[in-house]
C-alpha cells in the first residue's frame, strides 16, 4: 500500500527536521561526508513552520543551518524543473548575498553548501547518484574558493536494493520509499538512524503541528485551482469574443466571395449566351451563303452551257461554209475548157 505522506513531500520533510533537529544533525554528518563528532556547531536557522500562501511558491520548505560556521541549506525536489541548475545557482546567490550586513566585511561572508536531494534524474549523462561542484580552474583544476558548493543526491540513480552496511546510502534510500511495505522493510533491516527517522516519521504525520500544515496546503491548492479556473473562463471568455470576432469577419468575407462568385457566374451565362447567338448567327450565314454558292454554281453553269452551245452552232456554220465553197471550187474545175 501507497505511503499516503512521503519523505520527499517538503511539508513532511520540513516538519521531521523541524522537530528533531539531532536527527537532522546525523543525516547532515553523512550528506556532508564529515563524522558526527566533527560537527561542533549546529544552529537550525528556519525552524518554524511558515504558512503555504495561495501561489504555493513565497515560502519555501528548505531547511536552513550553521554548520561549523558554513551556511548549509537542505532541500528536497520532486518534480523536475527544466531549468534546475540555473534554479540552484540563484538560490545559492540569495543566500550568500543574505548573510552580509550593511557595513559588514566580506571576510564575513560563510561558505553557503546547498544540498539538494532529487527524486528525479538530473544529469543524464552519468550513472553517479552523487555530484559536487566547486568553482575550479579550468586548466589545473584548482579550488578558487569553498564560498560555493553545490552537492546534489539523485535517489532514482540508487541501487535497487540499498546495502545495509552503508548508512548514507540506506537513509537515502529511505527517503525514496513509496510504500508501507518497503517501510517495513526498512524498519526491519536499518540501522539506528534510519529506524530512528521511521519512527520520528510516525510521529510526525500524526501531529497538529503538521496536520496544519498539510490543511494549509489543501486549502493552497484548492485557491490557486480556483484562481486557475477563474483565469481559464476569463480566458476562454475571451477566446469566445475573438472567435465571435472572427466568425464574423470569416461571414463577411464569405458573403462577398459568394457575391462576387455570383457575378462571375453571371458573366460566364452570358458569355455562353452570347457564344451560343454567335453560333447560331454563324450557322444561319454559313446556311445562306451555301445557297448562294450554290445558285452562282447553277448560273455560272447555265451561262458556260449557253456560250458552249453558241460555240459549237458557230463552228458547224463556219465548217458548212467551207464546205460549200469547197464543192463549189471543185465543180468549177471539172467543166470542160
Amino acid at each position: 500500500m501507497n505511503l499516503l505522506h512521503r519523505f520527499t513531500s517538503d511539508t513532511l520533510f520540513k516538519a521531521l527536521f523541524s522537530m528533531y533537529p539531532d536527527l537532522l544533525k546525523r543525516v547532515i554528518s553523512l550528506l556532508l561526508d564529515i563524522p558526527l563528532e566533527a560537527i561542533t556547531e549546529f544552529t537550525l536557522k528556519n525552524q518554524e513552520m511558515p504558512a503555504l500562501t495561495a501561489d504555493g511558491k513565497s515560502s519555501r520548505l528548505d531547511v536552513r543551518m550553521m554548520v561549523n560556521g558554513k551556511m548549509v541549506t537542505l532541500e528536497v525536489q520532486v518534480a523536475k524543473e527544466p531549468f534546475f541548475v540555473a534554479r540552484s545557482l540563484f538560490y545559492w546567490s540569495r543566500q550568500f548575498s543574505g548573510v552580509l550586513k550593511v557595513g559588514q566585511p566580506y571576510s564575513s561572508l560563510p561558505p553557503v553548501i546547498i544540498i539538494s536531494l532529487l527524486d528525479f534524474v538530473l544529469f543524464d549523462y552519468c550513472d553517479d547518484w552523487f555530484s559536487c561542484f566547486w568553482l575550479l580552474e579550468v586548466k589545473r583544476h584548482t579550488r578558487l574558493s569553498d564560498l560555493l558548493e553545490l552537492r546534489y543526491y539523485e535517489l532514482p540513480k540508487l541501487p535497487k536494493k540499498a546495502d545495509v552496511r552503508d548508512e548514507k546510502q540506506m537513509v537515502l534510500a529511505l527517503f525514496k520509499a513509496k510504500t508501507k511495505e518497503q517501510l517495513k522493510e526498512f524498519e526491519k533491516n536499518g540501522g539506528p538512524l534510519v529506524k530512528q527517522l521511521i519512527e520520528a516519521y510516525h510521529h510526525v504525520v500524526v501531529s497538529e503541528q503538521f496536520q496544519e500544515l498539510e490543511l494549509q496546503r489543501e486549502m493552497a491548492l484548492h485557491d490557486e485551482a480556483t484562481a486557475m479556473e477563474s483565469v481559464e473562463r476569463k480566458n476562454d471568455e475571451k477566446w469566445q469574443r475573438i472567435l465571435a470576432a472572427e466568425r464574423e469577419s470569416w461571414q463577411r468575407e464569405l458573403a462577398a466571395e459568394r457575391e462576387s462568385l455570383q457575378r462571375e457566374m453571371a458573366l460566364h451565362d452570358k458569355a455562353t449566351a452570347m457564344e451560343s447567338v454567335e453560333r447560331k448567327n454563324d450557322e444561319k450565314w454559313q446556311r445562306i451563303l451555301a445557297a448562294e454558292r450554290e445558285s452562282w454554281q447553277r448560273e455560272l453553269a447555265a451561262e458556260r452551257e449557253s456560250w458552249q452551245r453558241k460555240f459549237e452552232s458557230a463552228l458547224r456554220q463556219n465548217d458548212e461554209k467551207w464546205q460549200r465553197k469547197a464543192t463549189k471550187k471543185k465543180k468549177e474545175k471539172e467543166k470542160p475548157l
